[in-house]
């Protein structure tokens, strides 16, 4: 299959309040995000239909800026054009290793997302179980109602930014309005040393934790967090550092949170997905805070590869006060369905390549 034609849009959307206690951290960057900015990819075939895809690299996930990516579109363009595409996925993740080689995280995830979307990848009746995302602030406690009210069976919260104490003050009240009804995750992204780790989940204790993810900032320390605290931990960050075949992970990992657009794009994703089902490990694909275009493609993959009962990292697009889509995906019932979308003509700027 030939690409016909290849074009590329920026895009500049505006975040809703609350967003940077959900953020990565964007150590070194004063001020709040106000904006997500990114591109969107178009593919056409010879017959006039479209495929979309997203490159979006995020202030304090990313090495390479936003510029960066624009400068490496017209070599980006060459080869989607100048390429025979397998129509079949199980051939075109293998294509695409060999063909888009080591270009950026995010530009290939966005590359072959618009290719997979062409080719019909995405398009799935299956609704996907989303892991409902709270901002741990002030209104805590109202989210969390809105949260069980609205279907979700999981939730996860950050922690690790505030003092020990305070993390701990959170995790108690959220237990106390939830009373059972969601399972939590925590996410510490690599913020404590192994001993406040092991101080503050002794203090918490494992009623009603899934998993932690990242607790310790020298991954080393991870099996010994598992040993002393009995919590079952997930693997974010550590997945940039290691192959998905790679048999030295630590014990007591519950979960691989994959961020496409961070690890290398779809096709290492799949592979990510194919080894965490071997290993009986939960495999949750994960959004940067890119658009439904992007969020679209995690759930549907994650529905396609067989993981759409697994609560997925995609309940982000509630921070977005706008959107590159018309219609962007809902979540009811704490479940996502997937439309195919029809992109906004305003707000889209041509890059001309």
């Amino acid at each position: 299959m030939r690409v016909a034609q290849c074009c590329f849009r920026r895009y500049r959307l505006r975040f809703k309040r609350h967003v940077d206690s959900v953020l990565p951290s964007r150590h070194g960057h004063n001020g709040p995000a106000a904006h997500r900015e990114g591109v969107i990819v178009t593919l056409r075939d010879g017959s006039g239909r479209e495929g979309h895809g997203e490159i979006a690299p995020l202030l304090g996930l990313h090495r390479e800026g936003l510029e960066k990516v624009i400068e490496a579109l017209p070599g980006v363009r060459e080869t989607m054009m100048g390429t025979d595409w397998s129509p079949k996925q199980s051939a075109l993740w293998g294509q695409f290793d060999k063909t888009l080689g080591a270009i950026a995280g995010s530009v290939r995830c966005g590359v072959e997302m618009a290719l997979a979307d062409l080719l019909g990848a995405f398009e799935t009746d299956e609704e996907v179980a989303v892991c409902g995302l709270m901002a741990a602030d002030g209104s805590i406690c109202e989210e969390v109602e809105t949260l069980a009210a609205g279907g979700y069976k999981v939730a996860k919260v950050k922690v690790g930014r505030r003092p020990l104490s305070e993390d701990v003050e959170i995790v108690r009240r959220i237990r106390e309005r939830l009373g059972g009804r969601i399972r939590l995750r925590l996410d510490a992204n690599r913020a404590w040393g192994l001993d406040d780790a092991v101080e503050f989940c002794r203090r918490i204790g494992g009623d009603g934790i899934e998993y932690i993810e990242e607790p310790v900032v020298d991954p080393g320390d991870q099996g010994t967090f598992v040993r002393k605290t009995g919590l079952p931990i997930g693997l974010d960050e550590t997945l940039s550092q290691v192959e998905p075949e790679d048999p030295a992970i630590a014990e007591g990992v519950a979960a691989v949170i994959l961020k496409p657009a961070v690890i290398g794009g779809l096709s290492r994703t799949a592979r990510w997905i194919a080894v965490a089902k071997r290993r009986g490990v939960q495999a949750v694909l994960s959004s940067c805070f890119e658009s439904a275009v992007a969020v679209r493609a995690y759930a549907a993959m994650a529905a396609r590869l067989g993981v759409g009962r697994t609560a997925q990292g995609l309940d982000t697009l509630k921070f977005l006060r706008e959107d590159v889509a018309k219609e962007p995906p809902v979540i009811r019932g704490g479940c996502m369905a997937m439309e195919r979308l029809t992109l906004r003509d305003e707000g889209l700027e041509e890059i001309r390549v």
